[in-house]
């Protein structure tokens, strides 16, 4: 059996559906996570990204992004500290049972899943509103 290779239309054609499908899934709003991910995978494997500009959706996030974490950069530091001093394994978050992520105290830490941290995060989010 002999294997014969795809000529470039042929890749182009393909190229040219797939980027049809993932368009039309999202914006009918049938994409699923894992197309979302694929979506994310496509467009990163075909150097195609967004650029941020100023009054644009991705503009403001960036400009969102910067001041959180200007504001927050001694949170993220002592959040650093914390991870360095526990070593949870794969899979594993450090939580600070107090909520405070400057309580760098051992008796203050633990480690928990990934899952578990976001939920105590949700939970105290929830809480506020």
């Amino acid at each position: 059996m002999s294997k014969s290779k795809a000529t470039e239309d042929q890749f182009h054609e393909l190229h040219q559906l797939v980027t049809q499908e993932f368009l039309q899934r999202v914006k009918s709003g049938e994409a699923s996570t894992q197309d979302l991910k694929a979506a994310c995978d496509w467009l990163k494997t075909n150097d195609i990204i967004g650029v941020a500009t100023e009054g644009k959706a991705l503009g403001k996030r960036a400009t969102y992004q910067k001041r959180y974490r200007k504001a927050n950069k001694d949170k993220d530091a002592s959040r650093t500290r914390a991870r360095r001093k526990m070593k949870c394994g794969a899979g594993k978050e450090v939580d600070h049972k107090d909520g405070n992520p400057k309580n760098n105290n051992r008796e203050n830490l633990k480690c928990v899943s990934r899952l578990k941290n976001r939920q105590k995060g949700a939970r105290k989010t929830n809480r506020k509103r």
